[in-house]
């Protein structure tokens, strides 16, 4: 499944990308993200093949996902794939200056590794766009506030 999705963002290309890239920054926007940390050692300047994990609060726990940036160009690309054994998520945020702010184009390509999964996406894929969206909306809402 892929979702993709466009904004416009009345803040600057910095600011915006910031707020994807740092890890503390993403949950001032991302409600149900709990921590992210580091795998192995993140070179800021090119962090392409870091490793890292993601806790998620779902359903009332929380759930750790493994992931790994596959693309940085700063301020104008971030780049990932994070999943478990059900699932992989290959996203990406491309921005670029818009007037006025920043455009944000971003999308996630979704791939099932089971039956199963393959079976909730189906039942519940719905559920995965619309949290993109919150997340997406929600990113918009706080780079504006902050900027």
């Amino acid at each position: 499944m892929k979702i993709t999705m466009s904004v416009d963002i009345d803040a600057p290309l910095d600011h915006v990308f910031d707020l994807v890239d740092d890890p503390e920054k993403t949950k001032l926007w991302m409600e149900s993200l709990e921590d992210t940390f580091f795998l192995t050692e993140r070179n800021p300047e090119n962090p392409v093949g870091s490793r890292f994990s993601r806790r998620i609060r779902e359903s009332g726990r929380v759930v750790e996902y493994e992931g790994e940036v596959t693309g940085y160009t700063y301020p104008t690309y971030l780049a990932f794939n994070i999943g478990n054994k059900d699932f992989t998520m290959a996203v990406s945020y491309r921005f670029s200056p818009a007037d006025p702010g920043t455009r944000l184009d971003f999308e996630c390509d979704t791939a099932m590794h089971s039956t199963v999964a393959r079976i909730m996406e189906t039942m519940f894929g719905w559920m995965t766009k619309s949290i993109i969206r919150k997340q997406i909306t929600k990113l918009k809402e706080v780079a504006e506030r902050l900027a």
